[in-house]
C-alpha cells in the first residue's frame, strides 16, 4: 500500500439537495492526488463486517483516489424521506438513483476530472439508474447486482427451507441476539412464504417463474454505458445465485462486440461474495475492487462526459 490512509483524511460532510441533506464521509487522497473520485454505494440489507467499504476507501485513497462513501436518503446521518417496509428492488434503485447522482456530480464540482462508481447489489442497481445523470463517468464496478426480472429471480431465489436451516446453525443463533439482524432475517422469511403460496395458488400452465433472462432495462443500461465507452465490471462470488443468474443468460447480456469489450463478467471469486461471509471473501474482494479501480485512468485517453 502507498501510504496510510486513517481517519486523520476523512471529513464527514452533508450534501445539501432540495428534499434532503446526504450525509458522507470524504476520503482525502495520500500523497499525489489523481483527480479521479470514488463513490461507494451500500446495499440497504447487509451488514459489512471488519468495516469493508471503509478499508476499501481508505485503501483507493492511498493510491490517490478522493473517496466518498455515503448514507442513503433517510438512513444513518442522512436527512429526508425514503421508503418504508419491503420494497423491489426496480424501487429501491429508483428511490436511491437521484442520491447516487448528487454524490458523483459533486465531486465533479468539487474539480475532479471524473468518477467511478463501486456498487454493491441495490446500490449497484441505483448506480445503473443514474449514470445518465453523471457527469463524467470514469467507470462502474458492480458488486453482486441482481440483473434478473422478478420472475427469474423468484425462480432462483433461496428455497425457504434453506433460510430456516441457516437459522438453526450456531453462528445464525447467535447473530439473532441483534435486533437489527433478526428484523432483516424474518423479513426474508415472511417473503420466501409469500412466494411460495402464490406458486402453489398458481394455474398448473402458468408461465410464473419461468426464467425469462436478464430485465432489459438493465441491459439497456449497461448497452448505454458502453456507448458511452465506460469501463463496467460485474464482480461476483461463485457461490452466489446472483452469479448463476447472468451467467445462464448471459447470451442477451450484450448485443455487439464493443459492449462485451467493455462491460466485463471475469472469473468469480471464490465463495459467496454477496454476505462478505469469509475474512478471505472480503481480501479477495479488496483486492479485485481495487486492482480494477487502479487501472481505470490508465485505460481511458480522457474521461467521457
Amino acid at each position: 500500500m502507498k501510504g496510510s490512509v486513517t481517519a486523520a483524511q476523512e471529513i464527514p460532510l452533508f450534501l445539501n439537495h432540495e428534499a434532503s441533506n446526504l450525509f458522507g464521509i470524504l476520503t482525502e487522497p495520500q500523497g499525489a492526488p489523481n483527480g479521479i473520485g470514488v463513490v461507494w454505494l451500500p446495499t440497504r440489507s447487509t451488514f459489512y463486517r471488519n468495516a469493508f467499504p471503509v478499508r476499501l476507501m481508505r485503501r483507493l485513497s492511498a493510491r490517490g483516489f478522493t473517496c466518498l462513501r455515503i448514507d442513503w436518503r433517510g438512513r444513518g446521518e442522512s436527512t429526508g424521506q425514503t421508503w418504508e417496509g419491503r420494497a423491489h428492488i426496480e424501487k429501491v434503485a429508483t428511490t436511491d438513483a437521484p442520491d447516487v447522482a448528487m454524490a458523483a456530480n459533486w465531486l465533479v464540482e468539487e474539480g475532479l476530472n471524473g468518477v467511478i462508481v463501486v456498487g454493491h447489489c441495490s446500490g449497484a442497481r441505483a448506480a445503473l439508474v443514474a449514470t445518465p445523470e453523471i457527469e463524467r463517468l470514469a467507470g462502474l464496478a458492480a458488486i453482486s447486482v441482481p440483473m434478473a426480472d422478478r420472475s427469474m429471480q423468484l425462480a432462483h431465489g433461496t428455497p425457504l427451507f434453506e433460510y430456516l436451516k441457516r437459522g438453526l446453525s450456531a453462528s445464525s443463533s447467535r447473530g439473532l441476539l441483534d435486533a437489527e439482524i433478526r428484523k432483516v432475517y424474518w423479513r426474508h422469511i415472511r417473503l420466501k412464504a409469500s412466494v411460495s403460496v402464490r406458486m402453489l395458488r398458481r394455474p398448473s400452465d402458468a408461465p410464473f417463474g419461468q426464467p425469462k433472462g436478464l430485465n432489459p432495462e438493465v441491459v439497456a443500461q449497461l448497452e448505454a454505458l458502453a456507448r458511452r465507452q465506460v469501463p463496467v465490471v460485474l464482480i461476483y462470488g461463485s457461490d452466489d445465485r446472483y452469479y448463476h443468474e447472468v451467467s445462464a443468460a448471459r447470451s442477451s447480456l450484450y448485443l455487439d462486440e464493443p459492449a462485451k469489450a467493455l462491460v466485463e463478467l471475469p472469473v468469480p471469486l471464490s465463495g459467496h461474495v454477496h454476505n462478505y461471509r469469509s475474512l478471505r471473501v472480503q481480501e479477495d474482494l479488496l483486492e479485485a475492487v481495487t486492482a480494477w479501480v487502479v487501472d481505470i485512468p490508465g485505460r481511458i485517453d480522457s474521461v467521457r462526459p
